[in-house]
């Protein structure tokens, strides 16, 4: 998880309703939840990891932006 990049809505790519995406640098994960209020604690707990992810630059850890996105309500 300390590699995430991206945690977003995979409903239109998966065509399963409550889906999300977790984006690596090598790999996308799909998960499958079985209720919307699901889908969201998910997103809420997942979308923590991107912006914890630390880059190394110059001998310095440098925190990096948040990519999110949110799923249609």
């Amino acid at each position: 998880m300390n590699r995430v990049l991206e945690v977003s809505c995979a409903e239109e790519v998966t065509g399963n309703q409550f889906s999300l995406a977790i984006t690596a640098p090598d790999r996308v994960t799909f998960i499958k939840a079985t209720c919307k209020e699901e889908a969201k604690w998910w997103m809420d707990v997942l979308s923590v990891f991107p912006c914890t992810l630390k880059v190394r630059n110059n001998d310095r850890c440098l925190l990096s932006k948040m990519n999110f996105v949110s799923c249609k309500q």
